[in-house]
């Protein structure tokens, strides 16, 4: 877990779903199986007028029944930035526009063979109304939600972007007014 996720916790109140035990288990003595080979996902911070970011309901893992920015995994030989485009016209149905690199994240989960590292952007929607296309799938729901009122739990790999989407969008991590 990183600092910037405890602070953030601490702050708001809200839990965070990647617990700092799973740290301590990649930590230990005994390595984790090397079964895992670490993967690359990237995700979308979508904010609209209202200053409202969108947000999905995780039906599957990884961090299944939690909060997340939208996105996915990174196929073999696309870029990066194709993969964050493809993603949210796949999940939410919207065309963007990537305005700049927010952040990375990184979620090791030993006990899971779980091991990710997110690219994670500022996008602007371009085209297209914000619906669920995966109902009955890897999403359970979508909402826009204030930055400054976000639900709980968070996908722990999320947390830093909404909090880098903040500072962007208001100025400040907590501050509800955007500029």
């Amino acid at each position: 877990m990183s600092i910037l996720s405890a602070e953030w916790s601490a702050q708001t109140g809200h839990p965070i779903s990647f617990q700092p035990a799973v740290v301590a288990s990649v930590e230990s003595a005994d390595p984790p199986s090397s079964d895992c080979t670490p993967r690359i996902g990237v995700g979308a911070v979508i904010v609209n007028e209202r200053g409202e970011v969108l947000l999905t309901w995780r039906n599957r893992a990884p961090e299944q029944h939690t909060w997340s920015i939208p996105g996915g995994k990174v196929d073999a030989y696309e870029t990066l930035e194709a993969a964050v485009i493809r993603e949210i016209k796949e999940e939410v149905n919207l065309d963007i526009a990537i305005e700049n690199l927010l952040c990375t994240a990184e979620t090791i989960r030993p006990e899971q063979q779980e091991h990710w590292i997110s690219m994670l952007y500022s996008t602007r929607v371009i085209d297209g109304e914000a619906r669920n296309m995966e109902e009955d799938g890897a999403i359970g729901k979508i909402g826009w939600f204030p930055l400054h009122e976000l639900p709980a739990p968070l996908a722990s790999f999320a947390i830093p972007a909404l909090e880098a989407a903040k500072k962007q969008y208001t100025g400040k991590p907590n501050n509800p007014s955007p500029q």
